[in-house]
């Protein structure tokens, strides 16, 4: 399973499929007649300094269809995007990765299941996600190559936010949001999964503001401007020593 540079390591299994869908049909966003067509990352890591550019396509229907990361002169590490019904097939450009990912969705542009292809296409595990009466996620299975079940989490919402995932290994990851901001596609975990499944998920009503699991912070702050547009954002991370990601934003408008 490809994973997120950005949250503890099973809740990035949890936290990563299907707000952009179901989070239009519940508000606008300030930016919806502009599209997210780069971004810039600055990362200190311990003392260590890094940059980065990923550049973002789209297909005629306005859906995410190529997305290249690295330097920017040089960008080479990508996924492509394939979609067939209610089927999105995310395939990277290298062969000596990750594997292909398939995520199949519901008449909600939900995912129902997603499988993942191991790093080097040795084996494949996959997840089953399932929904309420309201249309939230209310919880998901986790299997392994051989189809054993390893995992479970149970989500649960405040006020249209998801503000926990407890899991089965007995960890509770916690959310807190920014109450006076609607969501925005441009927050962290937003674009990442984005940009790694082609969907986000799950849907939270306002901007997320922190993320908290055992031994691990993780808190995020965005500047605007006058349309309301995330420009910049900050992501730390406290944990085994500390990362903080600066990011700036590259929008078209046309």
């Amino acid at each position: 399973m490809r994973t997120e540079r950005s949250l503890p390591a099973f809740a990035l299994i949890v936290l990563t499929v299907a707000t952009i869908l179901s989070c239009k049909k519940e508000h606008r966003n300030p930016s919806t007649s502009c599209k997210i067509i780069g971004y810039y990352d600055t990362v200190t890591n311990r003392g260590a300094y890094s940059t980065s550019f990923t550049e973002l396509s789209y297909d005629q229907d306005g859906r995410i269809s190529f997305v290249l990361s690295g330097k920017r002169d040089s960008l080479s590490i990508g996924w492509v995007f394939h979609y067939n019904g209610n089927k999105i097939v995310a395939t990277p450009n290298v062969t000596n990765g990750p594997g292909v990912d398939t995520i199949t969705l519901n008449d909600n542009g939900q995912p129902v299941t997603m499988q993942f292809e191991e790093i080097n296409h040795a084996y494949r595990s996959h997840s089953e996600y399932f929904y309420g009466d309201s249309g939230r996620i209310s919880y998901m299975l986790y299997y392994d190559q051989h189809g054993n079940l390893i995992d479970t989490a149970k989500y649960s919402y405040t006020n249209g936010d998801m503000t926990s995932i407890d899991h089965g290994h007995g960890n509770i990851t916690r959310y807190s949001y920014y109450t006076d901001k609607i969501a925005s596609d441009a927050e962290f975990s937003r674009i990442e999964s984005l940009t790694t499944y082609g969907v986000i998920f799950p849907s939270s009503k306002h901007m997320l503001k922190s993320v908290q699991d055992v031994g691990y912070l993780e808190s995020f702050s965005y500047t605007f401007d006058n349309a309301g547009r995330i420009v910049s954002g900050e992501e730390t991370i406290i944990a085994t020593g500390g990362i903080v990601t600066k990011r700036t934003y590259v929008y078209d408008c046309g």
